[in-house]
């Protein structure tokens, strides 16, 4: 497989080497931003962070400022539901989970109030509209959250999302990974719903509060759908994350087609932990930077003391590594194979199961 290894010092020494011409300061309290949009037709950019997103000119210049958060919400209780009387609301911070440009608008999911999202309008984030509240509306997550918007044959808008579990009530919280459409019946009654009857796979319930996930990146290469993740493995009592990637044929309605393999870099210490992922369609190549895993059972982040790297996987290479390493049939409608060990009442899947690495 075609992979580089570059050092981060050596990429934070070319990356100062540019002037900034033009700057905006945030104020603190509105830090982190972690989400970006550019939408080129509207000469706009839209970066979303703690309690707010922001509409920027490309100059910089702040166009509309919305205020999501700080909101009472509490994981036990219904969202905006005052006579809550499991425990009482507290106030929480509110980041933005899913930034992403749709049409003329902008679908964002905040983390609290189950996650919940809105259609924006990107010529005016003032104005905003609710989506139906039904479950399937909430796919913000304090974990981790992706979103992938595409289209089917037809030319029908479809959105693949990957969803981790963050302890909410289980009326909020449907499927890890799933295919959804969208209605708009009328321009403030946006919802989200299932694509086909088995357009979804999810962690069995009975696994879900010991099994941690959280997404990396989601994009869409060939005629397939990958999603970028760290999983916890358990091995015989022995609990230890890894990163694996996965791919689901786009035209298949049932997740039936869905295949993982673990990921990672050696080089010839083994960096096995994904910290970020993104994907050049231009290039047809995934750059992801690893760290080396930190011993501690309930931590699924790297450690910061030793180091990482960034690598570069041919999309080409990765495809033909799940041809001839993960065996195909071992998804999910399939009886005769079973589904991934983490599915609810499958059977154990050998090839799902072992490791099966991509390494320089």
């Amino acid at each position: 497989m075609y992979m580089q290894l570059v050092g981060i010092c050596l990429v934070a020494r070319i990356i100062t080497t540019f002037a900034f011409h033009q700057n905006y300061t945030v104020p603190r309290n509105y830090g982190p931003l972690s989400k970006i949009v550019i939408k080129e037709e509207r000469r706009s950019l839209y970066i979303g962070g703690k309690n707010t997103i922001f509409h920027f000119n490309f100059d910089l210049t702040l166009q509309k400022q919305d205020i999501i958060g700080p909101v009472n919400d509490s994981k036990q209780c219904n969202p905006f539901d005052n006579s809550c009387i499991y425990m009482r609301y507290q106030t929480v911070n509110n980041h933005i989970s899913i930034l992403e440009s749709f049409r003329n608008s902008l679908i964002v999911c905040g983390t609290a109030r189950q996650g919940i999202c809105y259609m924006y309008d990107s010529s005016d984030i003032s104005l905003k509209s609710n989506f139906g509240v039904i479950k399937k509306n909430y796919l913000g997550s304090e974990n981790s959250s992706v979103m992938l918007i595409t289209k089917d044959k037809k030319g029908i808008d479809l959105f693949f999302i990957g969803q981790s579990y963050d302890g909410r009530k289980a009326d909020y919280f449907y499927n890890e990974f799933a295919s959804l459409d969208i209605s708009n019946t009328t321009n403030n009654d946006w919802n989200f719903d299932h694509y086909s009857a088995w357009s979804f796979l999810s962690v069995c319930d009975t696994k879900r509060e010991n099994f941690k996930l959280k997404f990396l990146h989601i994009f869409e290469a060939d005629k397939y759908i990958f999603h970028v993740f760290i999983r916890s493995i358990n091995d015989s009592g022995i609990i230890s994350y890894e990163t694996r990637i996965s791919k689901l044929r786009k035209a298949n309605l049932d997740y039936g087609s869905y295949e993982e393999m673990a990921i990672s870099c050696k080089t010839p210490t083994k960096y096995d932990i994904g910290i970020a992922a993104h994907y050049d369609n231009a290039q047809q190549q995934l750059y992801m930077t690893f760290g080396i895993r930190e011993y501690h059972v309930d931590n699924i982040q790297a450690d910061n003391t030793q180091g990482s790297v960034i690598c570069v996987f041919s999309i080409d290479e990765t495809i033909r590594k799940f041809a001839s390493e993960v065996l195909t049939k071992c998804s999910k409608g399939t009886p005769t194979w079973g589904t991934p060990s983490w599915h609810c009442n499958s059977t154990q899947c050998a090839a799902a199961s072992k490791v099966n690495v991509i390494k320089l």
